[in-house]
């Protein structure tokens, strides 16, 4: 009913050639309309890169930027996001072994799509890539309540969420099996679930 109003006084007063008058009705008119149609405007998206490695000492380790604590890129509608991440690591010189999309976060109107990245620790160091190597963190998955997603998740959260997701994936997925080293089966076996543990106990 606001809109309308204001749209019956923007009218008038374009008859009577009032334009301070329109000028600062027309304002008020795109902040209304923006107010009423924020639910509807697409978020600012990007996708976060996390390049895990097991480096030459036996630890479990992620990339990012010196001043930054994960990798981010620009989202954008094509190619497939998969394609985006590895083009990035490509103009990095960076090969990927596996790479999965693991979990999504909205914080600050910004939707943040997370993909994993499984590199080789030598290979990573023979590039040069001018990036900051750092432990994992031990840390659990945060929790929400039934319907709504927790209000603040850390970065080594998100992290071990991803390893917990991989740990699941290298037991029930073929390819990424097939990609994984034993020394990296190894280390997700402390990340599986209890409720799946099983899985990983066939004659095989």
């Amino acid at each position: 009913m606001a809109c309308k109003s204001l749209k019956e006084k923007l009218c008038k007063s374009l008859k009577e050639k009032n334009l301070l008058f329109v000028l600062c009705l027309s304002l008020i008119f795109s902040n209304q309309v923006q107010a009423h149609s924020g639910a509807f405007t697409a978020p600012h998206t990007h996708i976060e890169i996390i390049p895990l490695l097991i480096d030459l000492d036996g630890d479990l380790k992620y990339l990012h930027p010196t001043h930054r604590i994960s990798l981010e890129i620009p989202f954008f509608a094509s190619p497939h996001p998969n394609e985006q991440v590895e083009q990035r690591l490509r103009m990095m010189g960076l090969e990927a072994q596996i790479i999965h999309s693991t979990s999504w976060r909205f914080d600050h109107a910004t939707l943040t799509i997370t993909y994993v990245v499984i590199l080789d620790a030598l290979a990573v160091r023979q590039s040069g890539v001018k990036l900051q190597m750092s432990l994992v963190e031990p840390a659990s998955i945060v929790h929400g309540s039934a319907t709504r997603a927790p209000v603040d998740i850390p970065l080594k959260s998100v992290i071990f969420h991803a390893l917990t997701h991989l740990s699941w994936l290298s037991l029930m997925d073929e390819h990424v099996q097939a990609s994984l080293s034993e020394k990296w089966k190894k280390h997700l076996k402390r990340y599986v679930p209890e409720a799946f543990r099983f899985l990983g106990k066939s004659g095989k």
